[in-house]
């Protein structure tokens, strides 16, 4: 109630400079762009304005309250520019859930110089008003949607696109676990079968180019292998250097067949000293 008391000694003082003559104020709604989300905060503005020299005494908004969440005034501002007086208070609501609702009609009572005297001027009343009591504006009631939060969808905007785009590759690559390795037997593990086991890791880490050159390395050893070594070959160069990203069933292919051709010759590569 303090705020209200200095706002309406602030405006008694102002339309002191001038006349006690009545004025009609204009009421504008200033309504937050796009839909409301629930447990979001939607903000109306809702200005009085009136050109001076005479002004008025304005007072806290009305709402009613709402089923379907909440409602409340938050502050009110007050302006004066080229003889135009303005005071802005902001009706906040929060809505509970989605669908369509109608917003409550908005009612701001005010009073003129000469509804008061000098005592009401300077101490204004403390109780709420009663009904009728004062001249109000009013803002017709409104249909207004809620529907679910699309935060992503906005932030997928400009910059956000390449970095989702980012972030939805890297995380597929640690969801999505490549074909299983090839068990060998319990022997010292091949140069080649430790190469295909670090393009395996690679890949999880979300390696494309070092999960290629790991197979290549495994194929070091299997020269006669011409057909895989072309395969793995190109796809390395386009990751490396023209930035292809390779889908997950052609990672799996590679894989696949570079296990195949170890699996079949795993003797023929020297084994790691």
């Amino acid at each position: 109630m303090k705020s209200w008391i200095r706002l309406t000694l602030v405006i008694a003082a102002i339309g002191g400079m001038g006349g006690a003559e009545a004025v009609e104020p204009e009421l504008r709604l200033l309504r937050q762009a796009g839909s409301a989300h629930p447990n979001v905060p939607y903000r109306i503005v809702c200005e009085v304005s009136w050109t001076g020299p005479a002004t008025l005494s304005v007072l806290p908004a009305k709402i009613e309250s709402i089923d379907w969440g909440a409602a409340k005034v938050e502050k009110a501002v007050s302006s004066t520019r080229d003889g135009i007086f303005r005071v802005s208070q902001t009706v906040t609501l929060v809505p509970a859930r989605t669908g369509t609702f109608k917003v409550p009609e908005i009612l701001i009572p005010f009073r003129n110089p000469e509804d008061q005297n000098p005592s009401e001027a300077s101490a204004p009343a403390t109780n709420p008003m009663a009904p009728g009591a004062h001249p109000t504006l009013r803002a017709d009631p409104f249909i207004l949607p809620v529907r679910p939060d699309r935060t992503l969808a906005w932030f997928s905007a400009g910059l956000g696109v390449p970095l989702l785009l980012g972030l939805g590759w890297w995380f597929a690559r640690k969801r999505r676990s490549p074909a299983e390795p090839i068990s060998f037997s319990e022997r010292a593990p091949t140069a080649g079968e430790m190469a295909l086991e670090e393009a395996r890791r690679q890949r999880l880490d979300g390696h494309p180019y070092e999960f290629y050159l790991q197979l290549n390395r495994a194929l070091s050893a299997h020269p006669g292998e011409t057909g895989v070594i072309k395969q793995i070959r190109e796809h390395a160069q386009a990751v490396g250097y023209q930035g292809t990203v390779p889908t997950d069933a052609q990672m799996n292919a590679d894989y696949e067949a570079v296990a195949r051709v170890l699996a079949r010759q795993p003797h023929e590569e020297a084994r790691p000293a």
